[in-house]
């Protein structure tokens, strides 16, 4: 999905449905649609086959993440996000991508729920 470009995109504080034009309609639904986040480029996939044997398997031995992992209760922390924090370039999304691929592996039957931002 390209970038987002206002002057091209009606602004939805000042318009309703009714007031856009076919094709401003057809570009507002076009720059809404969802990504394709399994496809061969998407985000997902990039971080996925960026990685070495090896990376990131070491985020699955910390206590945090076996918490997060083992957690079956209802509430406030019931598998919910696992936040990880570090600098740009680090490999945030190529650990998360690790961590996202196992666990549909080895989670069969649970939804894994994910998003990689631009």
């Amino acid at each position: 999905m390209s970038k987002r470009d206002d002057n091209q995109i009606p602004s939805i504080e000042t318009k309703t449905s009714s007031d856009l034009s076919l094709e401003e309609a057809a570009k507002l639904h076009k720059w809404l649609r969802p990504t394709d986040y399994l496809g061969e480029f998407s985000e997902f996939q990039k971080h996925l086959n960026s990685h070495v044997p090896g990376t990131g398997e070491w985020i699955r031995q910390t206590e945090q993440y076996k918490q997060w992992h083992e957690d079956t209760e209802a509430g406030a922390h019931g598998n919910g996000a696992l936040w990880v924090k570090a600098i740009a370039g680090a490999g945030k999304s190529v650990v998360a991508a690790r961590v996202v691929s196992h666990l549909q592996a080895t989670e069969r039957g649970a939804p894994v729920l994910f998003f990689f931002f631009r």
